[in-house]
Protein backbone atom coordinates (compact mmCIF):
# COMPACT_ATOMS: atom_id res chain seq x y z
CA UNK A 1 0.00 0.00 0.00
CA UNK A 2 1.22 3.52 -1.06
CA UNK A 3 0.28 6.31 0.72
CA UNK A 4 1.34 10.10 2.05
CA UNK A 5 2.03 9.92 6.10
CA UNK A 6 2.11 13.94 5.83
CA UNK A 7 3.96 17.06 4.00
CA UNK A 8 7.13 17.15 6.26
CA UNK A 9 10.63 16.96 4.64
CA UNK A 10 12.13 13.85 5.27
CA UNK A 11 15.14 11.53 4.23
CA UNK A 12 16.28 8.12 5.11
CA UNK A 13 13.19 6.24 6.71
CA UNK A 14 14.22 3.32 8.48
CA UNK A 15 12.15 0.30 9.93
CA UNK A 16 13.19 -2.18 12.12
CA UNK A 17 15.67 -4.23 10.39
CA UNK A 18 13.87 -7.67 11.19
CA UNK A 19 10.34 -6.39 9.75
CA UNK A 20 12.12 -5.84 5.89
CA UNK A 21 9.43 -7.10 3.72
CA UNK A 22 6.90 -7.81 6.57
CA UNK A 23 4.17 -5.83 7.54
CA UNK A 24 5.33 -3.22 10.41
CA UNK A 25 3.83 -0.42 12.29
CA UNK A 26 6.88 1.96 12.95
CA UNK A 27 8.74 4.04 10.36
CA UNK A 28 12.03 6.04 12.16
CA UNK A 29 12.93 9.18 10.06
CA UNK A 30 14.85 12.57 10.07
CA UNK A 31 13.48 15.74 9.42
CA UNK A 32 13.48 19.30 10.06
CA UNK A 33 11.59 21.79 12.21
CA UNK A 34 10.30 25.11 11.20
CA UNK A 35 12.91 26.84 13.44
CA UNK A 36 15.62 26.22 10.67
CA UNK A 37 16.15 27.33 7.16
CA UNK A 38 16.55 25.35 3.96
CA UNK A 39 20.21 25.20 3.75
CA UNK A 40 20.06 23.86 7.91
CA UNK A 41 20.36 19.90 8.46
CA UNK A 42 17.81 17.78 9.85
CA UNK A 43 17.34 17.94 13.58
CA UNK A 44 14.19 16.51 14.87
CA UNK A 45 13.25 12.65 14.69
CA UNK A 46 9.34 11.54 13.46
CA UNK A 47 8.01 8.01 14.82
CA UNK A 48 4.88 7.33 12.28
CA UNK A 49 2.65 4.50 13.51
CA UNK A 50 1.43 3.71 10.22
CA UNK A 51 -1.40 1.47 11.65
CA UNK A 52 -2.98 3.93 13.94
CA UNK A 53 -2.48 7.15 11.66
CA UNK A 54 -0.20 8.69 14.26
CA UNK A 55 3.15 10.24 14.45
CA UNK A 56 5.54 12.09 17.04
CA UNK A 57 8.20 14.30 16.85
CA UNK A 58 11.44 14.71 19.04
CA UNK A 59 13.36 17.82 18.46
CA UNK A 60 16.89 17.93 19.10
CA UNK A 61 16.81 22.19 19.08
CA UNK A 62 18.14 24.44 16.39
CA UNK A 63 21.84 23.75 16.90
CA UNK A 64 21.73 19.78 16.46
CA UNK A 65 22.29 18.24 13.46
CA UNK A 66 20.87 13.92 13.35
CA UNK A 67 21.52 11.06 11.13
CA UNK A 68 19.37 8.37 10.27
CA UNK A 69 18.46 6.18 12.98
CA UNK A 70 18.91 2.49 13.23
CA UNK A 71 16.29 0.38 15.32
CA UNK A 72 17.76 -1.83 18.10
CA UNK A 73 14.98 -4.03 20.06
CA UNK A 74 15.64 -4.92 23.34
CA UNK A 75 16.66 -8.39 24.26
CA UNK A 76 13.39 -9.49 25.27
CA UNK A 77 10.98 -7.29 23.30
CA UNK A 78 7.05 -7.46 23.82
CA UNK A 79 5.71 -5.53 20.59
CA UNK A 80 7.80 -4.09 17.63
CA UNK A 81 8.65 -0.43 19.10
CA UNK A 82 10.04 -2.25 22.36
CA UNK A 83 13.96 -1.30 21.78
CA UNK A 84 16.24 2.03 21.09
CA UNK A 85 17.26 4.24 18.37
CA UNK A 86 20.91 4.72 17.55
CA UNK A 87 21.60 7.79 15.86
CA UNK A 88 24.76 9.89 15.76
CA UNK A 89 23.59 13.77 17.13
Amino acid sequence: KHSVLDERLVEFPRIREDQNSLSHQFIYTPTKTNTLNPQQAFNALIKYDVTNQHSWVYDFGPHAEIGEAVFAPAATHKSEDDGYLLLFV
